[in-house]
């Protein structure tokens, strides 16, 4: 039942994604002048400006070279990989000088984080999630061409990383992908994650680190409550199967994990035959999964995969048909 305060939005797109055409963007010229940025300053979304600087002596007193191998920035990866723009330094005149580009807000001047993904809306492009375009000047765009009103994109950032919609996405990392329904793109940047808030930033860094870790074979929880640190050990470190944590200095066992001491010689406590006897692992990243109600299909909060509680397989039509309510 839906109470009178529920509020409903929904999107519709074509479900065929094989014959769906993406939506083309608009010719409205380059967009490579046009930047922006997240400022910690200003704590918030601003314009940004490119600066030129020699990666030798750090001067802004550079031109780039145009012979013999001279060209000027006219990508992405000409501004954000290192030695792709050769330069004449007037200071320290080296010879294999390169240029270092940073960003900057043009309101506090201070260095800032390029945002990619945002745009400027020249053609007043309808938001895919209000439907509004009137007094947009900044989109947020995957690359899909599904252009998102800064409010909205923010808020979808919020709302979903809250309902742990984020997941681990190689070679993205934690992320989230395009508002749009059954869209395969993804954020690529984490810098976008500004955008949640200095605190709910902090934490997102935190669940990357920790999702990063649990995935990885070399990867250890420190199994205190009160620490939890998430941490990887190199094979040569792993003398016995004693670990230390970084953070609080304590060392357990890597193979039982019980914080006191090694129980690898004894029999099975209760602890672990219960968590054996009602979860189940994912057939991806194989976490431990509790089904507390509900339907039989499973999204992993660990790494984004469906699957079916029962058969312990991918989520499939058939599963859809015979295990929804097993």
């Amino acid at each position: 039942m839906l109470s009178s305060q529920t509020a409903l939005l929904a999107l519709a797109v074509d479900a065929d994604s094989k014959k769906a055409e993406r939506p083309k963007a608009k010719s409205s010229g380059s967009t490579l002048g046009s930047f922006h940025v997240y400022c910690k300053g200003c704590e918030r979304v601003a314009a940004g400006k490119l600066r030129m600087y020699c990666d030798q002596c750090g001067s802004a007193a550079v031109v780039a070279r145009k012979e013999p191998n001279g060209k000027e920035p006219n990508g992405w990866s000409d501004v954000l990989l290192s030695k792709r723009i050769p330069i004449y330094c007037a200071d320290c005149e080296g010879e294999q000088c390169h240029a270092r580009f940073a960003f900057k807000c043009v309101e506090c001047q201070e260095l800032a984080v390029i945002l990619r993904h945002l745009r400027p809306n020249r053609d007043q492009e309808k938001c895919v999630i209000c439907g509004e375009a009137e007094g947009e000047s900044v989109v947020a765009d995957l690359g899909c061409h599904h252009p998102t009103c800064l409010p909205c994109f923010e808020a979808y950032l919020v709302t979903t990383f809250e309902q742990s919609g984020f997941s681990m996405k190689p070679p993205h990392g934690y992320t989230v992908n395009c508002p749009v329904y059954g869209c395969d793109f993804w954020i690529t940047d984490a810098h976008h994650f500004h955008l949640l808030g200095s605190e709910a930033y902090e934490k997102y860094q935190t669940n990357a680190a920790e999702k990063f870790v649990a995935m990885q074979e070399e990867g250890h929880f420190c199994p205190r409550a009160e620490c939890g640190a998430a941490f990887m050990v190199q094979p040569w470190e792993e003398d016995d199967r004693l670990v230390l944590c970084p953070k609080c200095s304590r060392t357990f066992c890597s193979t039982c994990r019980n914080p006191e001491r090694c129980l690898c010689g004894d029999t099975e406590d209760e602890t672990q035959k219960a968590i054996r006897t009602i979860s189940k692992q994912c057939p991806k990243c194989s976490v431990n999964t509790e089904r507390n109600g509900g339907c039989s299909h499973i999204h992993c909060t660990q790494c984004g995969a469906d699957w079916c509680f029962l058969c312990v397989k991918p989520w499939s039509d058939d599963c859809q048909w015979d295990h929804w309510f097993s």
